[in-house]
């Protein structure tokens, strides 16, 4: 797995007093990013990133279980500095985007299964610093 969020196989028992416990999970497959690296100027280096993979957002509560999945598409880049051969660091862009097109559900003892007919594009960007270290 490349890319997932911690994650539980099982929804937690409920809390003292028997309140509810929900439990949110993402889970993300990805086959590795093809990347292209620019030429190096004075110790920075730069690249593009271009991938794909499958997504799949679960809301589970003890009794009732939601479970959506789609195609997600991947772009990301980086400027990084590098400190001899090594090591690099500096800012870098993640662009996520899916669309949710597959509905799983179990309510009590009932399941179904449906396909979302009124899709919508949902966008994830994300900002940070990387830090390589090449061996």
């Amino acid at each position: 797995m490349y890319g997932s969020s911690p994650s539980s196989e099982s929804v937690p028992p409920p809390r003292p007093g028997g309140a509810p416990v929900v439990a949110w999970r993402q889970r993300t497959w990805r086959p590795p990013t093809s990347q292209y690296w620019g030429a190096g100027l004075a110790g920075w280096r730069a690249f593009i990133g271009l991938g794909g993979g499958w997504e799949k957002l679960s809301l589970d509560t003890p009794d009732t279980s939601f479970a959506f999945s789609s195609i997600e598409g991947k772009l990301t880049g980086a400027v990084l500095y590098f400190f001899g051969d090594m090591v690099g660091i500096g800012p870098y862009m993640d662009l996520g985007v899916g669309g949710y097109s597959h509905l799983d559900a179990t309510v009590g003892s009932g399941t179904g299964s449906e396909t979302i007919r009124n899709q919508a594009v949902h966008v994830w960007l994300t900002f940070g610093v990387r830090i390589d270290l090449w061996l």
